[in-house]
C-alpha cells in the first residue's frame, strides 16, 4: 500500500488503485479542503482518515 497518495491492494491476478481521497467541509458557510488519507488498520483493513481543522 502506497501511502499518503494512493492505496494499492494486491488482488489475485491484478492489483486495485484507490486514488488519495478528496475530503472536504463546511466551516462558517464556506467550504474547505481538509487532509484525508488512507490508514492500515488490524486484519489488513483500510480506512480512511482526516485531519479535521478546528
Amino acid at each position: 500500500m502506497s501511502v499518503p497518495t494512493n492505496a494499492t491492494v494486491a488482488a489475485k491476478d491484478s492489483k486495485i488503485v484507490f486514488h488519495k481521497p478528496f475530503v472536504d467541509q463546511t466551516k462558517g458557510g464556506q467550504r474547505e479542503s481538509v487532509q484525508g488519507r488512507f490508514a492500515l488498520l488490524r486484519n489488513n483493513t483500510v480506512s480512511t482518515t482526516t485531519t479535521a481543522s478546528s
